[in-house]
């Protein structure tokens, strides 16, 4: 709008109704894209409740899953270990088995010797 070199009363009032109404419509326009920029972060902070939610979950797993993998460590560690015992048991066992008919004939001999 232009005003004139020697303004009335109405042309003053013509130019701040117009900046007035200029005004109002950019306010409105702001206040609409206010309105829409909290509407994508509540959708934003939805989304990021969601993956909290799965972050938790998923950690709740990875350490149900821990447990699981170390309780079979320990089992098959605890395994391994009455394998390797029962092995060494049979090697010398299996030796004194030999050895024990020998043992027991010379206890035997030795005892008809002295009666």
């Amino acid at each position: 709008m232009e005003i004139p070199e020697n303004p009335t009363n109405n042309d003053i009032r013509d130019a701040l109704l117009t900046i007035n109404q200029s005004l109002t419509e950019g306010f409105e326009e702001v206040n609409k894209r206010i309105d829409q920029t909290n509407e994508r972060v509540d959708q934003t902070n939805e989304r990021v409740d969601r993956i909290e939610k799965d972050l938790s979950t998923m950690r709740t797993d990875v350490v149900k899953w821990d447990d699981r993998f170390f309780q079979l460590t320990r089992d098959a560690n605890a395994r391994a270990n009455t394998i390797i015992i029962a092995a060494a048991s049979v090697v010398v066992l299996s030796a004194v088995a030999q050895a024990l008919p020998s043992a027991l004939d010379a206890i035997a001999t030795i005892m008809a010797n002295t009666q």
